[in-house]
């Protein structure tokens, strides 16, 4: 009787900790209904409703889109063909499930969700057939790893259209170019970056790709396109601590001066130089 389910309720809260007496009434109710008679009985009950959900996530996906449907919870029908696409390898199957879950999406008016699934279709189609042009692994990567990607491997033309279709900001496509041309050591096109157009971005990242990349030869070159005190600091960073020494000096910046002091124990020439800089500062005041 499903009188039975809505006593639950009711009870004293150590029975409702018997999921498996619950779930024994729910699956008779089951086979005692019609399908559309059952979901009426079940969605009174809150409770009820919510472990019968949960049982079929984990036993049954067709009652569960049986279940979804009649709740009209379009957004999670969506997030079940989601899930579906990536169960399979089959990109046809896939792609065809993620088309399911915006269908559902449009009915729910989940726009976020509906945009992001479109975006992730798109991707994937991309995906695969840069996989058949070039011959190498994409499926399955972000879009600013898809894009990093191609860079690195010097496919310039082709990241330059997946940014343009995916309408990736001028500053963000900056950082992943030379997040890449770093670590694949593309000095050359990491120079024409720097010398197109003003950094979005300062050129603080540029030497920092050159340094991760051990060439701290190529770092010295941006080392002019920074301001002072920011230069300061990469000098430091890359250890030309003579060269600190000076800017710190020109800049009036005693602090640093100390700071290269610390660093430059065993340089006797330094420290006389550093000590005629700050002595020099301080008569100056």
């Amino acid at each position: 009787d499903h009188r039975d389910l809505h006593s639950f309720p009711t009870r004293r809260s150590s029975d409702l900790g018997d999921t498996d007496l619950i779930y024994h009434v729910i699956l008779s109710l089951q086979e005692q209904h019609s399908t559309a008679d059952f979901h009426m009985i079940i969605r009174g009950v809150e409770l009820g409703a919510r472990l019968y959900k949960k049982y079929c996530s984990q036993s049954s996906p067709a009652a569960l889109q049986s279940w979804l449907q009649q709740e009209d919870d379009w957004a999670s029908l969506a997030r079940q063909s989601v899930i579906e696409s990536y169960a399979t390898g089959r990109i046809e199957t896939r792609l065809s499930a993620l088309v399911t879950a915006q269908d559902y999406y449009k009915k729910g008016r989940c726009e976020f969700d509906l945009s992001a699934t479109e975006e992730t279709s798109r991707l994937l189609n991309n995906q695969s057939k840069l996989e058949e042009k070039l011959g190498r692994m994409y499926m399955n990567k972000s879009l600013h790893d898809t894009v990093s990607q191609l860079l690195e491997e010097g496919e310039l033309k082709i990241a330059d259209k997946l940014r343009s279709d995916f309408k990736l900001s001028d500053r963000k496509y900056l950082w992943l170019k030379v997040r890449a041309f770093g670590k694949s050591k593309q000095w050359v096109e990491l120079a024409n970056l720097a010398k197109s157009k003003k950094s979005l971005i300062g050129f603080g990242p540029f030497i920092d790709v050159c340094v991760e990349s051990g060439c701290k030869d190529e770092a010295l070159r941006y080392l002019v396109l920074i301001q002072p005190e920011e230069r300061l600091q990469y000098l430091m960073k890359l250890d030309m601590h003579s060269e600190a020494a000076e800017l710190a000096f020109q800049i009036k910046n005693l602090e640093a001066l100390t700071m290269i002091e610390v660093k430059s124990v065993n340089n006797f020439t330094l420290l006389e130089k550093v000590a005629a800089f700050k002595q020099k500062l301080q008569s100056s005041r």
